[in-house]
């Protein structure tokens, strides 16, 4: 999976609803077999309803995908 940014669009493989990412940040935790490297946190704007969470980025690369062009 990339590097995501803000505004990206994923879609949701449960129910391939689309999902917005709203934000980024470093997470504490380092990159697997990297010391020097921060893994990636992602917000997540979902559904109607406005829900937003905190996703971890090897969450993003199983349970969401990229629209197709």
């Amino acid at each position: 999976m990339r590097d995501l940014k803000t505004g990206d669009l994923l879609i949701r493989q449960r129910d391939n609803r689309a999902v917005l990412v709203i934000a980024v940040r470093d997470s504490y935790r380092s990159k697997y077999g990297s010391t020097t490297s921060q893994r990636k946190q992602y917000r997540l704007l979902e559904g109607t309803k406005g829900e937003e969470r905190w996703v971890i980025d090897t969450e993003i690369a199983v349970k969401y995908s990229l629209p197709s062009p």
